[in-house]
């Protein structure tokens, strides 16, 4: 089983330089250690993003039998380094410290503009590589953010339950086994999206992409997000059923296609959930006469949401 939890922690940042404009929104003085000073560096720029705008921590913990078998926390922040100066430099034996004062900007922007040039011809490459490069790492941590919550798609993004079950026979003097079931989305899930989308959304009503949960929409000023709900959660959704015998052994299994629109419906740039879904019908198992043996064997039968029941 699985545990989420996202926690938004925000930080305050007190500036000490009058090397860049103290006055400046995004200004903060910060120390960053590592192996060398581009590392050093890098460290930095991290914790200068985390303490300006914040940092949100997505932990998953994975129990087996009661005992923890996997821990990883991810590190979101949306923000990128506008400029910097290293004041400091300290070389140690087994690392480098540096001291940099540092502009933060957020990467929830409405334009995807970096950077204006002050004249025609003069570019500040490493000013705008810098800007670059952490605006791409924001980006990054924030798909592994989001595949994480998504990883839980579909197995465990839904809740069936199971009824009793009735056994027939139909006019062709075969057995049937009707499975009753109702499927509905898990309320977990669908609150790891929200918080997760809403973190990372960075847009306005005129973004290109956007993805509504419920009553609620997200604007996104590029596809990447769009892309990973859609190509993840559109990719089909069945039910499989499998009947167990007393070794714990599938023996047959048959499969149950549901209507794709219960995934989400999608346009041009939108990707619609509506987490009040909920979908009630049977499974039915025909048995002819040759798999009689293998009835006798049947202790139970098991539902399951998956993308592709083949698989």
């Amino acid at each position: 089983m699985k545990y989420w939890f996202i926690v938004l922690l925000l930080f305050a940042g007190v500036a000490h330089s009058q090397t860049i404009d103290k006055n400046d929104p995004g200004y903060i003085e910060v120390m960053g250690t590592g192996r060398t000073v581009d590392e050093a560096k890098q460290n930095g720029f991290k914790n200068a993003i985390s303490m300006r705008v914040g940092s949100a921590l997505l932990s998953e913990n994975q129990m087996t039998n009661n005992k923890l078998v996997k821990e990883d926390v991810i590190d979101y922040s949306a923000g990128y380094i506008d400029s910097y100066v290293i004041s400091d430099t300290i070389v140690k034996p087994n690392n480098v410290v540096v001291i940099m004062q540092v502009v933060v900007r957020s990467s929830k922007i409405h334009e995807r503009v970096l950077n204006k040039g002050k004249d025609e011809k003069e570019i500040e490459g490493s000013r705008l590589s810098t800007q670059y490069l952490t605006y791409l790492n924001e980006k990054k941590s924030g798909d592994t953010l989001l595949k994480t919550v998504l990883d839980d798609y579909p197995t465990r993004s839904f809740k069936i339950t199971q009824g009793a079950h009735e056994f027939k026979v139909n006019v062709d003097r075969n057995a049937v086994l009707v499975i009753p079931f109702e499927l509905r989305w898990s309320r977990p899930f669908l609150v790891s999206l929200h918080e997760s989308l809403k973190l990372l959304s960075d847009g306005s009503y005129s973004a290109p992409s956007r993805i509504i949960v419920g009553h609620s929409t997200y604007n996104f000023n590029d596809y990447g997000k769009f892309n990973q709900i859609s190509q993840r959660m559109g990719s089909g959704l069945q039910i499989r059923t499998d009947m167990i015998d007393s070794g714990n052994r599938t023996i047959a299994t048959q499969c149950y296609t549901v209507f794709t629109s219960f995934s989400g419906t999608y346009s041009t740039g939108t990707y619609v959930v509506d987490g009040t879904q909920s979908l009630k019908n049977n499974i039915q198992i025909e048995i002819d006469p040759a798999m009689t043996k293998v009835l006798a064997n049947v202790t139970r039968v098991d539902l399951s949401v998956v993308s592709n029941c083949s698989k």
